[in-house]
Protein backbone atom coordinates (compact mmCIF):
# COMPACT_ATOMS: atom_id res chain seq x y z
CA UNK A 1 0.00 0.00 0.00
CA UNK A 2 1.16 3.58 -0.65
CA UNK A 3 0.25 6.65 0.97
CA UNK A 4 -0.34 9.98 -1.72
CA UNK A 5 -1.63 13.75 -0.89
CA UNK A 6 -3.40 15.38 -3.68
CA UNK A 7 -3.62 18.88 -3.68
CA UNK A 8 -5.60 20.74 -6.71
CA UNK A 9 -6.12 24.28 -7.20
CA UNK A 10 -7.89 26.33 -10.04
CA UNK A 11 -8.14 30.16 -9.97
CA UNK A 12 -10.81 32.25 -12.16
CA UNK A 13 -9.94 36.20 -12.57
CA UNK A 14 -12.45 37.99 -13.92
CA UNK A 15 -12.19 41.46 -15.48
CA UNK A 16 -14.90 43.10 -13.01
CA UNK A 17 -17.08 42.00 -10.47
CA UNK A 18 -19.47 39.25 -11.01
CA UNK A 19 -22.35 37.38 -9.61
CA UNK A 20 -21.64 33.51 -9.83
CA UNK A 21 -24.00 30.66 -10.00
CA UNK A 22 -24.42 27.37 -8.68
CA UNK A 23 -20.66 25.68 -9.58
CA UNK A 24 -20.74 21.46 -9.60
CA UNK A 25 -17.42 20.35 -7.89
CA UNK A 26 -16.40 16.72 -8.90
CA UNK A 27 -12.88 16.70 -7.03
CA UNK A 28 -13.39 13.66 -4.63
CA UNK A 29 -12.35 10.17 -6.28
CA UNK A 30 -14.48 7.36 -5.45
CA UNK A 31 -13.23 5.06 -2.25
CA UNK A 32 -13.52 1.17 -3.11
CA UNK A 33 -11.39 -1.92 -2.26
CA UNK A 34 -8.37 -0.55 -3.51
CA UNK A 35 -8.52 3.44 -2.34
CA UNK A 36 -9.44 5.14 0.74
CA UNK A 37 -9.36 9.09 1.44
CA UNK A 38 -8.15 9.96 4.98
CA UNK A 39 -9.05 13.21 4.86
CA UNK A 40 -10.51 15.56 3.12
CA UNK A 41 -10.36 19.86 3.12
CA UNK A 42 -12.28 22.30 0.45
CA UNK A 43 -11.50 25.78 0.62
CA UNK A 44 -13.49 27.89 -1.71
CA UNK A 45 -12.83 32.04 -1.97
CA UNK A 46 -15.86 33.54 -1.95
CA UNK A 47 -17.26 31.33 0.52
CA UNK A 48 -20.30 28.91 -0.45
CA UNK A 49 -22.57 26.88 0.54
CA UNK A 50 -22.30 23.05 -0.05
CA UNK A 51 -24.75 20.29 -0.79
CA UNK A 52 -23.42 16.94 -1.22
CA UNK A 53 -24.95 14.66 -3.18
CA UNK A 54 -23.89 11.51 -5.60
CA UNK A 55 -24.48 11.03 -8.98
CA UNK A 56 -25.72 8.55 -11.21
CA UNK A 57 -21.66 6.34 -10.83
CA UNK A 58 -21.80 6.98 -7.23
CA UNK A 59 -19.17 9.79 -7.21
CA UNK A 60 -19.37 12.02 -4.64
CA UNK A 61 -20.18 15.56 -6.12
CA UNK A 62 -20.57 19.18 -4.54
CA UNK A 63 -22.77 21.77 -5.04
CA UNK A 64 -21.26 25.30 -4.10
CA UNK A 65 -23.58 27.89 -4.04
CA UNK A 66 -22.53 31.78 -4.22
CA UNK A 67 -24.31 34.59 -2.40
CA UNK A 68 -21.43 37.25 -2.52
CA UNK A 69 -20.17 38.63 -5.87
CA UNK A 70 -16.51 37.93 -6.99
CA UNK A 71 -13.11 39.45 -8.75
CA UNK A 72 -11.99 35.52 -8.37
CA UNK A 73 -12.89 32.17 -7.90
CA UNK A 74 -10.46 30.10 -6.31
CA UNK A 75 -11.04 26.47 -5.62
CA UNK A 76 -8.45 24.31 -2.91
CA UNK A 77 -8.66 21.00 -1.95
CA UNK A 78 -6.50 18.47 -0.42
CA UNK A 79 -6.69 15.01 0.02
CA UNK A 80 -4.23 12.62 1.68
CA UNK A 81 -4.87 9.00 0.77
CA UNK A 82 -3.95 5.30 0.79
CA UNK A 83 -3.85 2.67 -2.49
CA UNK A 84 -3.82 -0.46 -2.15
CA UNK A 85 -1.95 -2.94 -4.78
CA UNK A 86 -3.54 -6.44 -5.06
CA UNK A 87 -2.05 -8.66 -6.38
CA UNK A 88 -3.28 -9.50 -10.15
CA UNK A 89 -4.85 -12.52 -10.36
CA UNK A 90 -3.37 -15.21 -13.24
CA UNK A 91 -5.93 -17.28 -15.19
CA UNK A 92 -4.65 -19.56 -18.21
CA UNK A 93 -6.55 -19.31 -21.28
CA UNK A 94 -8.41 -22.44 -20.57
CA UNK A 95 -9.88 -21.11 -17.18
CA UNK A 96 -11.04 -17.95 -18.65
CA UNK A 97 -13.36 -19.92 -21.48
CA UNK A 98 -14.52 -23.21 -19.65
CA UNK A 99 -17.42 -22.46 -17.19
CA UNK A 100 -16.84 -23.58 -13.78
CA UNK A 101 -19.00 -26.14 -12.61
CA UNK A 102 -21.65 -25.03 -9.64
CA UNK A 103 -20.69 -21.05 -10.56
CA UNK A 104 -23.26 -20.18 -13.35
CA UNK A 105 -25.72 -23.09 -15.37
CA UNK A 106 -27.20 -26.36 -13.47
CA UNK A 107 -29.11 -28.78 -16.01
CA UNK A 108 -32.21 -29.82 -15.37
Amino acid sequence: MQRYKIFHRTYYNFSGSVQLGPHTLRLRPREGHELRIESSSLKLTPAATLRWRRDVEDNSVAIASFDTPARQLIIETTKPLWIFWWPIMRHTTRSLIQPRTGLCCHRI
